[in-house]
């Protein structure tokens, strides 16, 4: 044994690598083992002696294993050097990191994006493995990334037989006692993070909600149980999401690829997909792994219910897995090609030494020509960069401060409905904290129906911010949710915030009552029923009360301005117009005269900014259009004010 495995000491010095004796060349020879032939021949002799030595040897897999393995190691690392592959690697993990799922989960605290890097250390030590399974160190941070991502997302499940199918093929499934104990020890630690919910039961400040009503509800020992399981506070799991029904999985898979297409081009999903199928004819052990990491997570999304607003997140996984693929595409198929190029060109009669004619060629011509093939996933990269960089890229955005100034001018008792996971809603909860309050109540949701009860409840404070508008067209002039839901939109002195109730909701009354009534008709059918303003540092606050005295077909726009006069609220003698805020309809464009119904109050706010005081002969006017063409105005004299 330790004349074939250890070989001389001469033999020693010709091939030692710095640390462990290179098996294989101690077999066929240092320097004679140089064709694609000869290393076929050499490793059917490792894998003979490997099986030879576990039936003859019992310790053999203790001891010498370790040789066997680092030959094949360096057998695999000779034919496929990492640095080969490196810039088709950045390139493809820029490309993914640019992708629309990937860069949106990552700037709105989602946990998806810690799920993102779990999976990919996963992944990565899989691989690691396959390669070193003489190391214990890759199975061990394999043991505790599992336990990270059972805590954080039940999903990780989805990579758990392609790790396992890591250990067996590199037969280390027959692990000692302490590796075993040190692996469930280093999994199980993570999984005591939930024993911090169960602590703070006992906080009476503590209150959880869950769909589909999303209400405050004491925090409970048996609700934090269900939470764990995924059951909802009406009883409902998440079993409710999955559907694979037969008749559904063709149209589901070609749903399931479209996304992926708008998501990473049709370039990047067929290479992709061709590099994949590439690398499990030609490294199948890699191939195996990812493709049966792909092919789970694939099964995953035609399953999850398509109608859900968040699915497209959760496609990330399939990108990393096409992000495999490219990067095999263009480094592993291409680095045959790259060596003949520079062996082809040798200058034998320029360069003599043969050593520095094997680095300069063999290394930096093989590097330049791999990158410049792998040139199509940088120029993809580039391309998702650009296109998804207006949406995500967030890193010149300071609306924090303001925000957080408009949330503290609502109402201790107010509710305020946003989307789930949107920047908004973290700066709300970021708001509360250092602010001591216990409102306003952040409502995430996606669901329109859900905030019904409570806007329509002539009790509550219901207000919604940016990304709620957004997302049912407030911005763009949608009525549906008005007309349909009976829901009416009032203004207020933010820029942000809206307030809503039922269209008849009697507070409105109330609150115009209060105000300075005018009771001038501006418009046909319309009449500005009571305002106030408001006069502060850096501007003027305005409100004014309207009011429909009949159903109307027309859709009017609002404007406010400040005037300098020659004689005071004179439209003859305007001379300059110091300001305005107007709106092409009432409400932010969000109450359209035409959806007004008879005797419906509605609240309208604007704000123009001055700073300091307004000059003589001023004055602010309110008024209304149609098509252009002023319909009536109301103007209120400042003074010297």
């Amino acid at each position: 044994r330790g004349q074939v495995i250890g070989g001389s000491e001469g033999q020693r010095r010709i091939c030692d690598d710095g640390e462990d004796v290179i098996f294989r060349d101690e077999l066929l020879g240092c320097r004679q083992c140089r064709s694609r032939r000869c290393r076929r021949i050499r490793d059917d002799v490792l894998d003979f002696v490997a099986l030879a030595g576990r039936v003859l040897y019992p310790r053999f897999d203790a001891v010498d294993a370790r040789l066997i393995a680092r030959s094949r190691q360096t057998r695999d690392v000779g034919e496929h050097p990492d640095g080969d592959h490196f810039a088709a690697a950045l390139a493809a993990t820029a490309a993914v990191a640019f992708a629309d799922s990937v860069w949106s989960a990552s700037t709105i605290a989602e946990v998806q994006t810690m799920h993102t890097l779990i999976i990919a250390g996963m992944l990565w030590l899989s691989l690691l493995h396959l390669r070193r399974p003489e190391k214990f160190w890759p199975l061990a941070a394999l043991a505790l990334l599992a336990g990270i991502g059972l805590a954080h997302h039940r999903t990780i499940v989805l990579v758990f037989p392609a790790a396992g199918l890591a250990v067996l093929m590199t037969g280390r499934w027959r692990l000692k006692w302490r590796e075993i104990a040190i692996m469930l020890i280093l999994g199980a630690l993570p999984l005591l993070s939930y024993a911090y919910l169960y602590w703070r039961v006992t906080d009476p400040n503590v209150v959880f909600s869950t769909r589909p009503t999303w209400y405050p509800s004491p925090l409970t020992t048996q609700s934090i149980t269900d939470l764990i399981r995924g059951t909802f506070q009406d009883g409902q799991s998440l079993n409710n999401n999955f559907d694979l029904s037969p008749a559904l999985l063709g149209d589901n898979f070609l749903f399931v690829l479209r996304r992926l297409v708008d998501d990473f081009t049709i370039f990047g999903v067929i290479g992709g997909l061709i590099g994949l199928v590439a690398l499990l004819f030609m490294r199948w052990k890699d191939g195996l792994l990812i493709g049966i990491y792909a092919a789970l997570q694939l099964i995953f999304l035609m399953a999850w219910k398509i109608d859900d607003p968040k699915s497209p997140i959760y496609q990330f996984p399939m990108l990393l897995a096409l992000g495999f693929g490219l990067t095999f595409l263009f480094s592993g198929l291409q680095r045959n090609k790259a060596t003949s190029l520079s062996v082809r060109g040798s200058p034998k009669k320029f360069i003599g030494n043969r050593s520095w004619r094997s680095w300069c060629l063999g290394g930096s011509i093989n590097s330049i020509l791999l990158a410049l093939f792998s040139l199509p996933i940088f120029a993809l990269a580039f391309h998702l960069g650009f296109e998804n960089q207006a949406d995500h890229d967030f890193s010149v955005d300071n609306r924090t401060a303001r925000y957080q100034a408009e949330l503290a001018s609502l109402p201790e008792d107010a509710i305020l409905f946003t989307r789930m996971w949107q920047p908004e809603t973290f700066i709300m909860l970021e708001y509360l904290d250092t602010s001591n309050r216990r409102s306003p109540l952040p409502a995430g949701t996606d669901l329109f129906w859900v905030p019904l009860d409570q806007m329509k409840n002539p009790t509550l404070n219901a207000y919604v911010g940016i990304s709620w508008r957004s997302s049912y067209g407030l911005y763009d002039g949608a009525t549906w949710f008005q007309q349909e839901q009976g829901i009416a939109f009032a203004g207020t002195d933010t820029e942000t915030f809206l307030q809503a109730m039922a269209w008849d909701d009697p507070r409105l009354f109330q609150q115009a009552n209060r105000e300075l009534l005018i009771n001038q008709i501006i418009a046909p059918q319309v009449e500005l029923y009571s305002y106030s303003v408001s006069h502060r540092p850096d501007g003027f606050y305005i409100t004014l009360y309207w009011k429909a005295n009949a159903p109307m077909t027309e859709s009017y726009a609002v404007y406010t301005h400040l005037r300098l006069y020659g004689t005071v609220c004179d439209i003859n003698t305007v001379q300059t117009l110091l300001g305005q805020d107007d709106s092409y309809a009432p409400v932010q464009g969000t109450m359209p005269t035409h959806i007004w119904q008879e005797g419906q109050f509605v609240r309208d706010t604007y704000f123009i900014r001055w700073q300091g005081d307004a000059p003589e002969n001023s004055a602010l006017a309110f008024g209304m259009t149609l098509n252009g063409e002023r319909t009536g105005e109301f103007c209120v004299p400042l003074g010297g004010e």
